[in-house]
């Protein structure tokens, strides 16, 4: 391809090609940095230009706070059922449908990462058999989380107006700062206090600008990607 394209150049049609070689490419790679790289989240249909100018009423709001109490909050999905896709082997591997169960982890920091909350788990099942049963039962609060169930193991609007009563209850004595996006169910949780005039006393939230959250929302900057990294290592 390298000798198809040197000939198609103007410039170069009257020189004697060079030998390109596996060697050279390898070389050229690494001095122009180019390497095979996976597409992650969806930065790329942000406008970053209307992302500035939506941007400033939150740094206007997180300008009334010192860092310490300004939260993020996020959840992701968590494949744990899902085997690696790739692995060492000395023949092809053929390929299988991935395993989709899932549970919803739901995490929540502060900006300066001197307090981390108790994260929150959604699955399916009500007491997971893998909390054992009886004698064996390990209290779920003893392993420092909070655990919800639904039929999707997704977050739910219900769900999030219970998270919100929570989180309002461990910043007693303060006044904090909560920045969430735009997902569904956080306005549904959130306009179901509303509704219910219930106020949180503590806490202020401030929904994310749409479509945005791939560039500006913190947690989504490395810290779920690490928590999953550390997740399938162990």
């Amino acid at each position: 391809m390298a000798a198809k394209l040197w000939q198609q150049l103007p410039q170069y049609s009257n020189l004697q090609p060079p030998k390109f070689s596996t060697g050279w490419l390898a070389g050229f790679k690494t001095r122009h940095n180019i390497k095979r790289r996976k597409k992650h989240g969806e930065a790329a249909d942000v406008d970053k230009l209307q992302l500035e100018e939506d941007l400033k009423e939150i740094r206007e709001v997180c300008d009334l706070y010192p860092l310490e109490d300004i939260f993020n909050m996020d959840e992701t999905a968590l494949n744990y059922k899902a085997s690696p896709d790739s692995s060492l082997s000395s023949q092809s591997i053929p390929g299988g449908k991935i395993n989709k169960e899932r549970i919803t982890a739901n995490f929540c920091c502060n900006a300066d990462g001197s307090q981390k909350m108790e994260p929150w788990f959604i699955g399916t099942a009500q007491n997971p058999r893998s909390f054992g049963t009886g004698k064996n039962h390990i209290e779920v609060h003893n392993l420092g989380l909070v655990w919800r169930s639904n039929k999707k193991a997704w977050m739910t609007g219900t769900i999030f107006r219970e998270y919100l009563r929570w989180f309002n209850l461990q910043m007693t004595g303060r006044k904090v700062l909560l920045l969430i996006d735009g997902f569904s169910s956080h306005h549904a949780g959130f306009d179901l206090l509303e509704a219910q005039d219930i106020e949180l006393i503590n806490v202020r939230v401030e929904f994310l600008p749409a479509n945005t959250t791939a560039i500006c929302q913190p947690l989504d900057q490395g810290i779920i990607r690490t928590f999953k990294a550390y997740y399938k290592r162990y």
